[in-house]
């Protein structure tokens, strides 16, 4: 007979044999936040011994299909085809190369991988798990964003009922979940401090030097930004502005700003290090990377007052706006302008929040600690 030394031992070989299907809708061939998140969580999981699988599903279940519009629906059907047949495949983020990963236009009980856990990542995804994964897998629904643009939100709100094991990225959804008389476990995303550190000191910055992400998508708010920064050009026409994105340069983007299309990683390092301030001006986030990223490598951080980017920032470690108020965007910026001693009070505070609160390794440790005590 095994004793329970033993009996322990078999189960923790056995738990990390267990495999891992996680569903991402569709592929990016840019770098996508929500994404970048998965991969890293992919990768931890897989360190940890587990079987991990990926799959990305460019349309949602045919069960769905149906209300996406005819044109759109084509349209993603031939990207669906073409990632299929590998000419659209992401490179940006390195996955362990024991992962599998696997594109398909739609996800149906016959090509859905079988697997002991089941991640989604997204609304779709998530239907796609309750309507075709098997009742015996153990089912978690990784919620990043209040995604009311894709679906109804009576939709959207259904899917919190799913019986998966729920895990919100920022206080705000953990709200919106709970509003529906559902529980979720908090999981913060982490910073890699390695990607993303302090190469210049705040005080050796250009005191001007002001950057910003630019998006083709409304809600990141890029026109509120350069009209704020329009603003503060009037009256320190010296100021230094760059942007970066993933997106060709916006054609509203005045001259006087630099931008860089799809830094690598070492180009968006350099940026944030010079810059010594930074705008965040989402109208809506799950979270905000990008504020984190900013403050990790010491920038003093101008933000609007969503809920992903409170997650992250207070009245320490930042000045706060309204959404859609570039006129008090532009009175943040020529405040931390004029005031070099508070630029610096705040990205120094910047820096201890992501160290002591955001690393990578904390929330990689916690995601995979509460897998494998959930999963078993």
């Amino acid at each position: 007979m095994l004793d329970m030394c033993h009996i322990q031992d078999y189960e923790e070989v056995n738990l990390k044999q267990k495999s891992i299907c996680i569903l991402l809708p569709g592929e990016n061939i840019s770098p996508v936040g929500g994404y970048k998140v998965t991969y890293q969580y992919a990768n931890a999981l897989s360190q940890n011994g587990y079987i991990v699988t990926i799959v990305h599903s460019v349309l949602p279940s045919k069960g769905l299909s149906t209300t996406i519009p005819r044109p759109l629906r084509m349209g993603l059907w031939i990207v669906g085809q073409l990632q299929r047949m590998g000419c659209l495949h992401q490179k940006w983020f390195p996955l362990n190369q024991q992962i599998k990963s696997l594109n398909l236009t739609h996800i149906t009980k016959e090509n859905l991988p079988k697997a002991d856990i089941y991640i989604a990542t997204a609304v779709m995804t998530a239907y796609s798990i309750q309507r075709f994964a098997a009742t015996s897998a153990v089912k978690y629904y990784f919620i990043q964003g209040y995604e009311c643009w894709d679906v109804a939100e009576d939709f959207l709100l259904s899917t919190y009922h799913y019986p998966m094991h729920k895990i919100a990225i920022s206080p705000w959804l953990m709200e919106k979940i709970a509003a529906e008389g559902e529980q979720a476990t908090y999981i913060p995303n982490g910073i890699d401090t390695e990607e993303f550190g302090l190469d210049i000191l705040p005080n050796q910055r250009e005191p001007k030097s002001i950057l910003f992400m630019s998006s083709s998508l409304r809600i990141k708010g890029t026109s509120d930004a350069i009209a704020a920064l329009e603003v503060v050009h009037a009256k320190y026409p010296d100021i230094h502005v760059c942007s970066f994105g993933t997106c060709m340069r916006p054609s509203k983007l005045p001259k006087w700003i630099s931008y860089y299309r799809s830094p690598t990683k070492k180009q968006l390092r350099l940026l944030y290090n010079k810059a010594a301030i930074f705008l965040g001006t989402s109208w809506t986030e799950g979270f905000g990377l990008t504020i984190a990223e900013a403050m990790a490598c010491g920038c003093a951080v101008i933000c609007t007052r969503n809920g992903g980017y409170q997650a992250i920032s207070h009245e320490d470690n930042s000045c706060i706006v309204p959404i859609q108020r570039p006129d008090l965007l532009a009175e943040q910026v020529i405040r931390l302008l004029e005031f070099p001693m508070f630029r610096i009070q705040l990205a120094e505070a910047g820096i201890r929040t992501i160290l002591q609160d955001f690393s990578l390794e904390k929330a990689q440790t916690t995601f995979v600690e509460y897998i494998g005590r959930t999963a078993r």
